[in-house]
């Protein structure tokens, strides 16, 4: 029974590990797809516990440096580093319904002073409650690394603003900024003062019937960053059209993300790369 075992567990395939210096190249090539894969597993990987990220981590050839818990507001992010690069990564909201924003949402800076600027209040209050030690942890640990900042809904909203503030006010170089079905942080002040430091290297994929990209509704409130669209088999770069309005709340899964990120990139790109369920928590 022994031997049965063991010449069943080697006929098993192994589960595929990214080498994240060698697979990652940054957002300003010209189609990036394992960068957006790789980060979108990042992103994902903030929602589980210590274990899950660890073995996360290892499948992409990172270690974990830093993790933060401000339970007070519920903000979580996790900081991760190769040798090359160093990425933040924002812990979201899996369940797009927990928002609570809508159309007659107040937006507010009073509490996140690092920009002068009007935005959500409760994406605020994360931010605030996060930035000092991103802060500290960045400074600590990038030296020559280039940084990225991540994360999923709303953790994507928190990551736009933690990345102003590192940029603009903390004097550190931001590499890139992904963020993955996240919504609108602020009016177009907010927005013209964010894309003029860090637009072009700012990407924001959102899933074809993801609702949360459309939330806090109303004119007002403004994306930042360069838009980019997954459907079912297909990538859209520098999407020009606006995702379908028909909205689907199983599209704002991380899960969605990985898979069609994933099936739409090249064959090619995808070769040697942990599939969407060895990356998903």
């Amino acid at each position: 029974m022994k031997i049965s075992l063991v010449l069943l567990a080697l006929a098993l395939p192994l589960a595929a590990h990214a080498d994240f210096d060698s697979d990652f190249a940054d957002i300003t090539t010209a189609t990036p797809y394992k960068s957006s894969y790789l980060l979108a597993g990042i992103s994902d990987a903030a929602y589980g516990d210590s274990g899950q990220r660890q073995k996360r981590w290892r499948r992409m050839g990172l270690t974990q440096v830093a993790f933060e818990k401000k339970a007070r507001v519920g903000a979580e992010v996790v900081i991760a580093k190769s040798d090359t690069y160093l990425i933040v990564s924002v812990r979201g909201t899996k369940n797009w319904k927990d928002f609570g924003t809508d159309a007659g949402a107040k937006k507010d800076s009073k509490r996140f002073k690092a920009v002068d600027a009007r935005v959500h209040s409760g994406f605020a209050a994360h931010a605030d409650a996060l930035a000092d030690f991103v802060a500290r942890t960045v400074q600590a640990e990038k030296g020559s690394r280039k940084l990225y900042l991540t994360g999923h809904s709303l953790g994507g909203a928190v990551a736009a603003l933690l990345a102003y503030d590192l940029q603009v006010n903390r004097g550190v170089q931001v590499d890139g900024v992904m963020t993955f079905g996240a919504p609108r942080v602020g009016g177009q002040g907010w927005a013209s003062k964010y894309d003029r430091v860090l637009k072009t290297r700012t990407w924001r994929w959102i899933n074809r019937h993801d609702p949360v990209p459309h939330v806090p509704s109303g004119n007002k409130w403004k994306h930042v960053g360069k838009r980019h669209i997954v459907r079912k088999r297909t990538i859209h770069f520098d999407a020009g059209s606006t995702p379908d309005a028909d909205f689907a709340s199983s599209d704002h899964k991380m899960l969605q993300y990985l898979r069609r990120l994933y099936n739409g990139m090249p064959a090619a790109s995808r070769a040697g790369l942990p599939k969407p369920g060895e990356l998903a928590i």
